[in-house]
């Protein structure tokens, strides 16, 4: 089984799998696969909360107590490791604070970065389509969208009231 983990950065719980938008896609997946509706960040920002749920640590345990300028503590675990070790291929595609330099890759096969100011919908976008289609099973693919901290750019075939405002 492959496991699709998708982080949209500052995405509300109340705005998927409700009226207050229209999510088709994240309504597809939710319906497909298993949604985590009581997910609670550790911190306010991404770096640390992301740290968390990838390790299964507060902060305070697995270093990593800032948006910037910190570091993952070489004797803790991480998701990607784990699944690694049990005949998982891992993958990362993240942007906005994930760099490298927070070793937050540690156990990723491949750690695609992209700049927080390149666009899902731009070149980046196309990338990452292609690189999907030859990701190797069972996989486990993270996924961390910084689409909506902005500007926002939706593509011309998107941009219609039928995928909302």
């Amino acid at each position: 089984m492959n496991v699709l983990f998708l982080c949209v950065d500052c995405l509300r719980q109340d705005f998927v799998v409700s009226d207050r938008a229209d999510t088709p896609f994240l309504d597809e997946l939710v319906s497909d696969g298993v949604y985590f509706s009581n997910m609670y960040s550790t911190t306010t920002t991404t770096t640390p909360c992301v740290a968390s749920f990838m390790t299964g640590c507060y902060s305070e345990k697995n270093g990593v107590n800032s948006h910037s300028y910190s570091e993952l503590d070489d004797d803790v675990e991480t998701l990607a490791g784990v699944l690694g070790e049990n005949g998982y291929s891992t993958y990362a595609m993240a942007t906005g604070p994930l760099v490298t330099e927070t070793s937050l890759d540690r156990g990723f096969d491949s750690y695609w970065y992209r700049d927080r100011n390149k666009n899902l919908a731009g070149e980046w976008g196309t990338t990452a389509r292609e690189k999907l289609s030859q990701l190797e099973d069972p996989f486990f693919l993270y996924m961390h969208l910084w689409e909506l901290h902005g500007p926002i750019e939706v593509s011309p075939e998107y941009d219609s009231a039928a995928y909302g405002k």
